[in-house]
Order: structure tokens, then sequence, then C-alpha cells
């Protein structure tokens, strides 16, 4: 139990390393879309074919 003056949990290091990794795909994905904008126009039509809209 968590009271006013008890110190925060801390989350995991897995977590940290997972945000930090989602962020690097997600910048790695726009900066690829400048050099091969035919390839990303391709994996987003494939993104929203598999998402069903």
């Amino acid at each position: 139990m968590r009271t006013l003056f008890s110190t925060p949990v801390r989350k995991p290091r897995w977590q940290g390393f997972a945000v930090v990794l989602v962020c690097g795909l997600v910048l790695a994905l726009t900066f690829m879309a400048y050099f091969a904008p035919d390839l990303m126009v391709a994996l987003t039509n494939t993104v929203w074919a598999l998402c069903g809209f």
C-alpha cells in the first residue's frame, strides 16, 4: 500500500528500453520516408489494409 511519503514505484528496465526502441523506430521510419517515398507509401497502405480500414 502506498502512502503519502512512500518511495515511488520504479518501472522495470525493459520498459524504458522498449520506449526508446519504439521512438527510434518511428524516427527511423520518418527519415526513411525522405529517401524512399514509394516504399513508405506501400508500407502505409499495407498497414491500413491489415488494420481493416
